[in-house]
């Protein structure tokens, strides 16, 4: 049986990827970078989204929304799933 718990962490891992490609190529790693100073891991933001969401508006602002729709068009499928839903609730402002 698959581990809906990792499936999820990677879903998302993934989607914030993308969404971050379009916007910024060097995105992920001032992420990962961010996160890392406060403690936290990408890993983390499945179970902590807010963790995620305060990253996101510091280092992009204005833009945030642009990356969260991009995050909530990709995983609209999933919602449901792995915990997703609360994830996606968590990140909307």
């Amino acid at each position: 049986m698959p581990d809906t718990n990792k499936m999820g962490r990677n879903a998302i891992w993934l989607t914030v990827e993308k969404a971050l490609l379009k916007i910024d190529p060097e995105g992920i790693e001032k992420v990962q970078s961010m996160l890392t100073q406060h403690n936290h891991t990408i890993d983390d933001c499945f179970d902590n989204p807010q963790a995620l969401r305060d990253t996101l508006c510091k280092l992009y602002g204005n833009r945030y929304d642009e990356i969260f729709e991009s995050i909530l068009k990709t995983l609209s499928g999933s919602l449901m799933k792995s915990g997703i839903n609360d994830f996606i609730k968590a990140l909307r402002r």
